[in-house]
């Protein structure tokens, strides 16, 4: 993947840099002297624009200020500007250390950061904003999206974004979709994207999803003018925190946001969701949220899904599973899911498809056969795997689950689903008739003792557990655990291996609000 890539020439050209402070009160130019206090249409085309259309632009916002900026509509500035050179928006680099004489000084706190309402490139033109990185803002989001991104190469990191308490409108991070309104999409639909990173955010207290991916619509042909197939590539979903998604919401309908933590839609080539802690998902509207959920395509095209090193728990109200391989937008194609700790995933008869209880995995379709390996999955409402339809094929190999399903079968499949499965570790009773040799029953004591120590979220495997060893190697198809570890020819079941001086699971810890 490449992100924010330019010409070798634009790379060298000096950048043009800028300032804001919302509390300044002297003549607004724009310069450190005299800062911008906020954006009229006559900064973006008479100021900015100009300069990104010679060479990079920087915008240095006052990480310290008191007073609030209004929203950065990226679409008040011409298309033509953008794509050329990077376009830097930054929330956290400096401090003004007096507002009567500005003074920049460079931030020491990493906790400061500028606030603005949100930061926009929806376009009722259907024109791109590329060549963007949105980086450290507190953005806290009105009846609007806190972030939406229509353009190629975006960088949205380390912000902290939230939604304010009276929104009536999400989600919170948008990827604005391919398909128009005659689709279910939008009216401000974008032509297809690539190369978006969305990493190391701390997503919470939203009106609707914490970060929705749009894609082509829904129950379409892949050609029908409007679509929006094919859609989005390369996407990197990394090390966000994201809790308490659509916490001001009171339920479903025009006036009330969806709850999921991250919702991907169909036709999306080259999704990769990791190293993200998701938690907190309790569904406040009481009809069912999901911490991660993912559709696949209606036709055409080669998809793939990672889903890896994720940290998904304590999570009530669920409404299928932790991670769901959906069918609504288009049949899942190319998923691989390894290395995740899902944990705690709570519901109940009411939110559950068809009265199912939720689940750690489950897959609805998919066109070819899901990969799940080496996940730590315990204390799920439901079975820790389902399979919901006949034509889910599945390849299950190292999982270590237990205490599922209120220590019922881990695992339930539908009577002929194409099912592989071998070299797991389960507590009390597996589910699947077809389970290979290597796979492993635990006694309830082996089953709570097979890991280090949960409650400080350290899941490697413990020293004598019956499971060191025993998992079946898949160097072809990735080479570490959960917190980065090389494995090497001797895997262990589960998320993580078993290591004597461990490195910490950095991956879904990256950054802290």
């Amino acid at each position: 993947m490449i992100l924010n890539s330019a010409s070798a020439d634009a790379q060298t050209l000096p950048a043009t840099v800028f300032y804001v402070d919302a509390d300044w009160h002297g003549a607004s130019l724009g310069t450190a002297a005299q800062p911008f206090t906020n954006f009229h249409n006559v900064t973006w085309t008479g100021i900015i624009a100009p300069a990104l259309s010679n060479g990079p632009v920087t915008i240095y916002f006052n990480s310290r200020q008191q007073g609030t900026n209004v929203g950065l509509s990226l679409s008040a500035a011409p298309a033509t500007a953008f794509g050329t050179y990077p376009f830097i928006l930054d929330g956290k680099s400096y401090y003004n250390a007096s507002e009567n004489k500005p003074n920049w000084q460079p931030e020491t706190n990493p906790t400061n950061l500028a606030n603005v309402y949100f930061i926009s490139s929806e376009d009722l033109g259907h024109q791109k904003r590329s060549l963007v990185t949105v980086h450290g803002f507190c953005l806290c989001a009105p009846s609007t999206k806190a972030v939406a991104i229509a353009g190629d190469n975006w960088i949205v990191e380390l912000c902290d974004i939230s939604s304010m308490p009276n929104s009536t409108s999400g989600p919170t991070i948008l990827v604005v979709s391919t398909a128009d309104s005659a689709h279910q999409g939008s009216s401000s639909w974008t032509p297809s994207c690539t190369n978006i990173l969305i990493r190391t955010n701390s997503i919470h207290d939203t009106y609707a999803e914490g970060i929705y991916v749009g894609g082509g619509g829904l129950f379409t042909n892949w050609y029908d003018v409007g679509a929006g197939y094919p859609s989005h590539s390369n996407i990197w979903i990394q090390g966000n925190t994201i809790y308490r998604t659509a916490y001001h919401s009171s339920g479903f309908g025009p006036a009330n946001g969806q709850g999921d933590g991250i919702d991907i839609k169909g036709g999306l080539d080259n999704v990769t969701v990791e190293g993200n802690n998701i938690y907190a998902i309790n569904d406040p509207t009481g009809n069912g949220v999901r911490p991660l959920v993912m559709q696949g395509q209606t036709n055409g095209g080669v998809q793939l899904r990672i889903v890896r090193n994720n940290y998904i728990h304590d999570c009530l109200g669920v409404v299928d599973s932790a991670i769901s391989v959906g069918n609504g937008w288009g049949v899942a194609q190319g998923v691989q899911i390894y290395n995740n700790v899902i944990a705690n995933i709570q519901g109940g008869g009411v939110y559950g498809t068809n009265g199912d209880l939720p689940n750690g995995i489950k897959v609805y379709q998919s066109q070819d056969a899901v990969q799940i390996y080496n996940n730590t999955i315990f204390n799920c409402a439901g079975p820790a795997i389902c399979a919901y339809v006949t034509n889910a094929p599945i390849i299950m190999m190292n999982n270590l689950c237990w205490g599922n399903n209120s220590n019922g079968v881990e695992v339930n499949f539908k009577p002929g689903n194409p099912v592989t499965s071998d070299y797991n570790a389960y507590g009390g009773t597996w589910g699947f008739s077809g389970e290979g040799i290597h796979s492993m029953a635990m006694a309830p004591l082996q089953a709570s003792n097979n890991l280090v120590n949960i409650a400080v979220n350290n899941f490697a495997v413990a020293a004598g557990s019956p499971i060191v060893g025993m998992a079946l190697p898949l160097n072809s198809v990735f080479k570490t655990d959960m917190a980065g570890n090389i494995r090497g020819n001797i895997w262990d079941m589960g998320a993580m291996n078993n290591y004597p001086l461990l490195r910490p699971p950095t991956g879904f810890h990256i950054v802290h609000y």
